[in-house]
């Protein structure tokens, strides 16, 4: 079990963990600094992500986590578009109280993003897909003083769950009709 191969997760969850951390004991007025832990935690998982290229494409953790290069390509979009998102959103942020919060949800966002990015299973992909939704939805209605900013996170949360309900049961569909969860397998399975 390469535990090299999922270090660029690891360090977005203990970045996201660091995070929540400092919000709990950090003052109002330093959770800028929140953004700068945020970005720096990315800039680390995207180093992480290029040495993870040295290799020839493989599977690892029994066949469940891809590295080659599309899931590496994709890894790099969504971190770079994240730190962007992230770079912006200080002055945005500065009139809620709650700064940290925000960069730790965006930091476990894009863990699931990331996650589903390297799936080579189906009950992998579920999990990227629920981590990365259960982390969206606070974000959608971060600010709750804005009505519309409730109004789209009640919306995403219950378009959220009539979507995951289905990728749930269509795993479960691909799993009764071929089973297995695995990519390969399934692929095997249709002509």
């Amino acid at each position: 079990m390469p535990i090299g191969d999922v270090l660029p997760e690891i360090s977005l969850t203990l970045g996201a963990v660091i995070i929540v951390l400092f919000a709990a004991f950090a003052r109002q007025h330093q959770h800028v600094w929140a953004a700068v832990l945020a970005l720096l935690t990315i800039g680390l998982c995207i180093g992480l992500t290029f040495t993870q290229w040295d290799g020839p494409p493989r599977l690892t953790f029994s066949g469940v986590w891809a590295l080659d290069g599309m899931a590496l390509s994709s890894k790099l979009v969504v971190l770079i578009a994240g730190a962007l998102v992230i770079a912006m959103s200080p002055e945005w942020m500065q009139t809620d109280r709650r700064h940290a919060e925000y960069y730790a949800l965006m930091l476990f966002a894009l863990l699931g993003v990331i996650m589903m990015a390297s799936a080579s299973d189906t009950m992998e992909l579920v999990v990227g897909v629920l981590l990365s939704s259960v982390a969206s939805y606070p974000l959608a209605a971060y600010h709750r003083t804005w009505a519309p900013a409730l109004e789209a996170g009640m919306k995403y949360f219950l378009m959220g769950a009539l979507t995951n309900t289905l990728l749930t049961i269509g795993v479960v569909v691909l799993f009764g009709l071929t089973g297995n969860t695995g990519y390969p397998e399934i692929a095997q399975n249709f002509p």
